[in-house]
């Protein structure tokens, strides 16, 4: 009688790990088994594993290292291992058997943390390596605190730097962190990020007054102001802000004569000035005095008339009375005319010009003032090319002087030239 008849049949689960099916034991290999020194079952496939694993084939695939050329095989039983665990047969990286050994020799590299003023490192494991190029740098990557710090915060959003724009852009756990205690930056949002993108930087003239020279209004800025058709700000040439910031605002003396104040003689005011001096203008004071005056209707001084002439407030502003002077209105003043008038010097039919503005001057409560007595131009010639000359008296022989006049006289009215001096004429009219 055999043994076998004294064995069950067993159920086995299949070898492949992540399989639950079970495959079935019969009697001689439980009997086999059980004889065997190590005790150990033998380990098969379910029939579904192995009708799976007969359409597989094995597969050579690129070692994932980076600078790597080699291959690695990838057996029917690994596909089959790898498809019951993940559902995928191939596996996305794997090294070769050099880079295998390249990673037993590599070290792990602690790299500093990419938060600015954090001083822990994170592990930049052999494995991590492989996978980057020949001589490039490790990745930026957070420490374990840091990556703890971040996961704790929450994603903010923030307003759009350009100006009326109603969109947000996220500033992220990692940017705060990376931010510390500096301020929160200003950047676009994504619709203002596409739009740069169409807008061109333009050269917009300087603002200085004379200046031909141009600074460039970036696409940056335009996107900020909201519309590339707006337009620009007023702004300095590199050129004119360099002098700009060499020069200092400089206290000017008042224009009002007798005024001690000063004005401000601003910078960009010097870059324009095209002679280098200062404008005549008034003091801060004095201007506000200047404003708060306005043009003044005065009546006309000429008697009767019911017309006004216009104090101007500059004219206030000079005067040195709050009255205003007396003075005719335009009407009045327009009704005069130059006149001749006769010379003032007897035996003379000539005539000189009274003006109109003299006439206006001279007029009080009338517009036919006396005319005053002055001699014609001719008179005023000869009196002006006639000095006084000295003569010597018919009877004493003294000197005496001839005056201008008494030349002058001589020559219109016929008065005789003197031959006596004072005194010897009286003299004779006494009869001594």
């Amino acid at each position: 009688m055999s043994l076998a008849q004294f064995v069950k049949e067993k159920q086995v689960r299949c070898k492949v790990p992540g399989c639950p099916n079970m495959w079935l034991m019969g009697k001689e290999e439980v009997l086999k088994a059980a004889m065997d020194d190590s005790g150990r079952e033998p380990r098969k496939m379910c029939d579904e594993c192995f009708e799976r694993y007969k359409a597989i084939d094995d597969v050579e695939i690129k070692c994932s290292a980076t600078d790597c050329q080699n291959t690695v095989r990838i057996s029917r039983y690994q596909q089959l291992v790898r498809e019951m665990k993940t559902g995928e047969r191939l596996p996305g990286r794997a090294l070769c058997d050099d880079c295998r050994k390249k990673l037993s020799d590599t070290e792990t590299v602690h790299v500093p943390c990419r938060i600015k003023g954090c001083a822990n490192t994170w592990e930049f494991t052999p494995e991590m390596q492989m996978r980057r190029r020949q001589g490039e740098p490790p990745p930026k990557r957070m420490c374990e605190e840091c990556h703890a710090k971040a996961e704790a915060l929450e994603p903010r959003e923030m307003p759009c730097r350009t100006h009326g724009c109603a969109n947000t852009w996220t500033l992220t756990p990692i940017m705060q962190l990376e931010l510390g205690d500096r301020k929160d930056p200003h950047r676009f949002c994504k619709v203002c990020i596409d739009k740069l993108k169409a807008f061109e930087d333009r050269a917009v003239k300087c603002r200085v007054k004379g200046c031909e020279r141009t600074w460039t209004w970036t696409a940056m800025m335009q996107v900020e102001t909201g519309e590339s058709s707006a337009e620009p700000p007023r702004r300095m040439c590199d050129e004119c802000l360099r002098k700009y910031q060499s020069h200092s605002d400089i206290e000017v003396p008042c224009r009002v004569k007798g005024c001690a104040g000063t004005w401000t003689w601003t910078r960009l005011a010097q870059l324009e000035s095209h002679d280098g001096n200062p404008p005549k203008r008034m003091c801060t004071k004095c201007n506000e005095r200047f404003l708060s005056l306005s043009d003044i209707q005065v009546p006309c001084k000429i008697k009767g008339c019911e017309q006004s002439w216009t104090w101007t407030r500059d004219a206030q502003f000079r005067a040195t009375t709050d009255h205003a002077p007396a003075r005719m209105c335009d009407s009045c003043a327009g009704k005069l005319a130059d006149r001749e008038v006769g010379c003032s010097i007897a035996g003379c039919d000539k005539s000189w010009t009274w003006s109109k503005n003299e006439q206006i001057a001279a007029a009080r409560d009338t517009l036919n003032p006396p005319a005053p007595e002055r001699p014609c131009d001719a008179c005023r010639e000869f009196l002006e090319t006639h000095p006084p000359v000295e003569i010597v008296c018919a009877t004493c022989g003294n000197s005496m002087v001839w005056d201008s006049y008494h030349q002058l006289m001589s020559e219109r009215a016929n008065w005789p030239k003197p031959e006596k001096c004072h005194t010897c004429a009286t003299c004779t009219s006494s009869g001594e």
